[in-house]
């Protein structure tokens, strides 16, 4: 049997796809370096940010609360806890309505400027399985940056008997004129790449592809300088790949790097109920789910978002 080399798994380029549109992108951002914002006086913190079920408050009115405590959660499955993005004292717990006339319960908090971090946050035990990974990826509130907001936990909780074939690290930044994920990957690439190789090995994956779209040749170039490292990846198993610029690009990742077909003929990454991406074998990841795996402030559970800028998977999106 002839054997087959590594370079053979991965596409030389990506696959066609249908929709999307070539929107002008306004990356005005991408060349400036990160900024720490002052904190707000006051913040809003709805109890839906994600898909599934949203959380209830377990602050009340009156409570001073720390930069990271948890202030919302949920005994629902497919949910993930709110964190304080400020230190301060909770104002009132009030309904807000969201997109679409949803009513939702929201924590009002005052900040008190000081930014003051939770001192109960602290690294979770050792991570060394799938199961004390879902379990890290919850409690630190990631969900995706999308439009749904879909808890990471419930994607890297790999079903019994489940094999993962390829993690997809989606760094397309398809937006018009977000540029959090560029700025990311230029400044902690070395931190992204090591909490990638890191989830590979717990994944127990052997083929990981890293989407970027062609408008963004500095993140390709140092994205491309560190996954071409011998040293880190010594099978080669870690590629980056251009994607063409359109949007919206979510679904387009999957499908354009990923030709492999399930039940009906649906390419790898279509909708379907959670769960599914796993009978085809692929696991798509946000960029920041990996830096959070990798780096040390983020292992104790701290928002990426306090980090400096804005820019975090998950924390308090909806935050006015």
């Amino acid at each position: 049997m002839q054997e087959q080399h590594a370079g053979d798994l991965f596409p030389k380029r990506p696959f066609r796809t249908h929709g999307g549109a070539p929107v002008p992108h306004h990356k005005n951002t991408s060349g400036g370096q990160s900024k720490t914002m002052p904190p707000p006086q006051r913040v809003i913190l709805p109890m839906q940010q994600h898909i599934g079920a949203p959380c209830k408050p377990v602050v009340k009115k009156g409570d001073h609360v720390y930069l990271g405590q948890v202030v919302g959660d949920s005994e629902g499955y497919v949910s993930a806890p709110i964190h304080a993005s400020v230190s301060g004292t909770v104002a009132e717990i009030r309904n807000v309505m969201l997109t679409g006339d949803r009513p939702v319960e929201a924590v009002v908090i005052d900040s008190d400027g000081l930014m003051e971090p939770d001192p109960s946050i602290k690294p979770p035990e050792p991570i060394t399985d799938k199961k004390s990974l879902a379990e890290a990826a919850r409690a630190s509130g990631l969900v995706g940056l999308g439009g749904a907001g879909f808890p990471a936990h419930v994607k890297l909780n790999v079903p019994e008997g489940k094999n993962i074939d390829t993690l997809i690290i989606n760094v397309a930044e398809c937006e018009p004129y977000v540029t959090s994920d560029h700025r990311e990957a230029l400044e902690n690439g070395k931190n992204v790449l090591d909490g990638v190789y890191k989830v590979k090995e717990i994944l127990d994956v052997h083929r990981v592809l890293i989407a970027v779209e062609d408008n963004k040749p500095d993140v390709i170039a140092e994205l491309h300088r560190i996954a071409d490292n011998g040293e880190m990846d010594p099978k080669d198993e870690v590629r980056v790949l251009a994607l063409k610029s359109r949007y919206p690009q979510g679904e387009g990742v999957g499908s354009g790097l990923h030709r492999e077909e399930g039940p009906g003929g649906r390419s790898a990454c279509g909708r379907g109920v959670p769960g599914d991406e796993y009978s085809l074998g692929v696991v798509p990841c946000k960029l920041y789910a990996h830096w959070n795996a990798a780096d040390e402030k983020a292992r104790d559970h701290r928002r990426l978002g306090h980090k400096g800028a804005p820019k975090c998977d998950s924390a308090n999106r909806h935050a006015h």
